[in-house]
């Protein structure tokens, strides 16, 4: 009887392309290490390929993180709930946006507390990546509330600012809860500090609501 050859079956790395391993691999370094002290050789180690091939993808250190900042961050997940929330109410797409902005923080959460220790250490151009990054996530969260500006649910405002209001309480609720431990969770669910927080947002603190839901 004639011997059967082996079958070679490709490795779950060796399917994963490339830039995709980097990518995971510099996510990982960054989340233990910091930016600043994850090196592109350690996060070709990581990856599973040469320092040279890592060039390839990706000249420069900060171009890692910025792809990253781009595909792997909150900025991605809210491009990707905003379509899918279009039906909803404004009420039920800003509770969904919440969901979708903190469990993307909490699943980056390591990296985030290495962020807030070392940012004020980043070269100049990481820190413009980043501030472009912030910029992008309040214009895509504008450009929604400007459609409910057209069909008159939002009033007339600077909607840029509205999207960092909305960001800046959720940002400084997962803060304070994930990172210092602030809040008493006591009772209180998320979705209840969601819900609350949207619907002050929305309607504010004066009791007269500036739009319809």
């Amino acid at each position: 009887m004639p011997r059967q050859k082996k079958t070679h079956h490709p490795s779950e790395e060796q399917t994963i392309p490339t830039r995709e391993r980097i990518l995971t691999a510099a996510l990982t370094l960054f989340s233990q290490r910091g930016y600043i002290g994850a090196t592109t050789r350690q996060i070709a180690a990581e990856a599973g390929v040469a320092e040279l091939t890592l060039f390839r993808h990706f000249p420069r250190k900060e171009l890692i993180m910025q792809d990253l900042l781009q595909t792997r961050s909150s900025l991605s997940a809210l491009r990707e709930i905003l379509p899918q929330v279009q039906h909803l109410s404004c009420e039920g797409a800003l509770n969904a946006v919440a969901r979708v902005f903190l469990a993307t923080l909490r699943e980056r959460q390591e990296l985030l507390k290495i962020f807030l220790t070392e940012c004020a250490r980043y070269p100049e151009q990481v820190k413009e990546m980043h501030f472009s990054f912030m910029t992008s996530l309040f214009e895509t969260l504008a450009n929604y509330l400007q459609e409910l500006q057209r069909k008159k649910v939002v009033r007339v405002m600077d909607l840029k600012m509205a999207a960092q209001a909305f960001f800046g309480i959720f940002y400084s609720y997962f803060i304070c809860r994930e990172i210092i431990g602030f809040i008493d969770n006591t009772g209180t669910t998320e979705d209840d500090y969601i819900r609350y927080y949207v619907e002050t947002f929305i309607h504010g603190i004066k009791g007269t609501a500036y739009g319809k839901r």
